[in-house]
């Protein structure tokens, strides 16, 4: 972190404050930003600092807003706010649909992020606040002149930054320039935390949290990866395929995406991690660390339980409506798998191999023959610590022996 944020370069070397210039110059603050602001890897860290120094450098400035668009399923955009004399700065996230909100359509960000404009405007009296939904609020608040700047990311992409004082006559010309002027910088810096954090959450969109973070970080290398213990969790619809054979498309999806948020909602919640899915199925995995085995597998067990709960609900709104209900199979095991990169030389994918996936898909096909779900293995089942029932030693396909196999007391 460098003291002398505005200082002049012997100052900053030194590490000393410097007073505040009668002219503002933006060229410290440039310099900064591209010395020791592009190490920080947070947006709200990065505005935390900046607002910090330019206010110690006396910067008349009360209140900060930066607003990014984003490459996310469920995310419109991220807004990082800071206000002087505030803790810390406050992240929002705004989701898909906010752009048809009356919240947006009535905001000057329209504009900055429609046509690149810059908007600056007076907030205290006589000016008229009626334009955007934002002015009234910030005058409410102190607040005395407000500009916002578009900040441009790759292909033209309209970002924002909002500057806002409360000093009575607003900002000065000179700060308005420095603010200006320290965009392109700032702008960069931006991007390269944006495009870090889209590639982030794409990743854990696609792969899932912890292989997402893995990929990221560089587990890359095909064959990489390492053995670990985890409770197996295999889960499939049942009769689904033909199903999807007398239905139009989109309803298939629709149905798809239902299950999946009633089946593998619970699993995430209970820290599990779902890898795959296949087809109208999917792959999941509890980690397994010597002092919480027990827990893991009763994390699992209870999400395929609640899991079940939804599916119930699912299908009492489908039948409201005239669908037909879905019907689903799960079991569990517990085992050693490995956990890593496998595929061709250009298409990778991150996921767990072993006899104990084997073995949980092949008790989750068991449960169509023997009509009960979930099934457990004797190895989950020694772990998990609640009643369960013994169903005998069944032969498994691809399995030279025979399997214990076991579903919970009462299921």
């Amino acid at each position: 972190m460098a003291d002398g944020l505005l200082a002049e370069p012997a100052a900053a070397a030194r590490g000393d404050l410097a007073p505040a210039p009668p002219r503002w110059c933006a060229e410290p603050a440039i310099r900064w930003l591209a010395v020791e602001g592009r190490r920080i890897s947070k947006t709200r860290d990065l505005l935390q600092i900046l607002c910090d120094h330019l206010v110690d450098q006396g910067l008349a400035i009360a209140w900060v807003r930066v607003a990014i668009r984003t490459l996310h399923p469920q995310v419109f955009s991220y807004g990082y706010e800071w206000r002087h004399g505030q803790a810390e700065v406050r992240e929002v996230g705004l989701e898909h649909g906010i752009a048809t909100s009356p919240q947006y359509l009535n905001s000057p960000l329209r504009a900055v992020f429609e046509q690149g404009l810059v908007i600056r405007r007076s907030l205290e009296p006589p000016a008229d606040l009626t334009e955007f939904g934002i002015l009234a609020d910030l005058r409410e608040s102190g607040l005395s002149d407000y500009i916002v700047f578009p900040v441009e990311f790759g292909a033209g992409r309209n970002n924002s930054v909002s500057w806002a004082t409360d000093r009575p006559g607003g900002f000065s010309e000179d700060e308005i320039a420095l603010l200006s002027d320290i965009v392109p910088i700032l702008s960069t810096i931006l991007e390269t935390q944006s495009t870090r954090r889209t590639a982030g959450a794409l990743l854990d969109t696609y792969l899932g949290r912890d292989p997402g973070g893995r990929v990221l970080e560089g587990t890359i290398t095909r064959g990489e990866g390492e053995a670990l213990r985890a409770i197996v969790m295999a889960c499939d619809l049942r009769d689904f395929t033909p199903y999807s054979d007398t239905r139009e498309s989109g309803e298939v999806i629709e149905a798809l995406n239902d299950f999946f948020d009633a089946a593998g909602g619970p699993i995430t919640a209970r820290g599990g991690e779902i890898l795959k899915f296949i087809g109208d199925g999917f792959l999941a995995i509890f980690r397994i660390d010597d002092d919480c085995a027990t827990a893991s597998a009763q994390a699992a067990l209870a999400a395929v339980d609640e899991a079940r709960a939804n599916v119930h609900a699912l299908n009492r709104r489908r039948a409201a409506t005239g669908l037909s209900e879905l019907r689903f199979g799960t079991a569990l095991h517990a085992g050693e798998v490995v956990y890593g990169n496998i595929g061709t030389a250009d298409r990778l994918d991150f996921t767990v191999i072993g006899p104990a996936v084997n073995l949980a898909f092949r008790l989750e096909a068991l449960t169509k023959e023997l009509g009960r779900a979930p099934l457990l293995s004797a190895d989950f089942a020694r772990l998990c610590e609640v009643p369960t029932e013994p169903l005998g030693a069944h032969a498994l396909r691809g399995l030279s022996e025979p399997v214990e196999v076991f579903a919970p007391s009462g299921g």
